[in-house]
């Protein structure tokens, strides 16, 4: 298997590691009262129930659409600049942990003022639950990272020969 066919299998399975992660954040917000309900047991209000958005699925809704358009550059015809895909995953995969964080400390925080304690605790419990469904992502994009690293290195081995 040539390198520029590696690059694209590694492609390929990056972006269906990401649309699983995709998948699985979908299904976890439609099922989010069952999920309430594992945790909490018998002492869940169902009536006093509301959804919880989690504000760290901003930077990685970012960061998959990043993973999807590398992959997409990876496996485009046209190879004009090859260093763009390895220069946006590996500031996509640098900062996604920190902002994941800074979003997630500032939801409970901004929860624990205004919502109360029943509130956090529904809305920490989704967190959890969420923050276990983002390793696919990781993987995803470190699969992307390291195919791009590829790319850009074999692109210019064979500009040489």
């Amino acid at each position: 298997m040539n390198v520029i066919k590696s690059v694209k299998v590694a492609a390929i399975i990056s972006q269906a590691i990401l649309m699983l992660w995709l998948l699985l954040t979908v299904t976890a917000y439609l099922f989010q009262r069952q999920i309430q309900l594992l945790y909490e047991g018998g002492s869940f209000n169902t009536e006093a129930f509301e959804n919880v958005f989690v504000f760290a699925h901003i930077p990685q809704l970012l960061a998959f659409a990043a993973g999807m358009i590398v992959n997409y550059l990876m496996l485009n015809k046209k190879r004009s600049f090859r260093l763009a895909p390895v220069i946006i995953i590996s500031i996509t995969a640098a900062l996604l942990p920190l902002l994941n964080r800074f979003c997630l400390n500032g939801q409970l925080v901004f929860t624990a003022h205004l919502g109360g304690s029943d509130k956090l605790s529904a809305s920490s419990q989704f967190c959890e639950v969420t923050e276990v469904l983002m390793y696919p992502l990781f993987a995803g994009l470190i699969i992307a990272l390291a195919a791009s690293a590829v790319y850009a290195y074999s692109k210019r081995n064979l500009r040489k020969q």
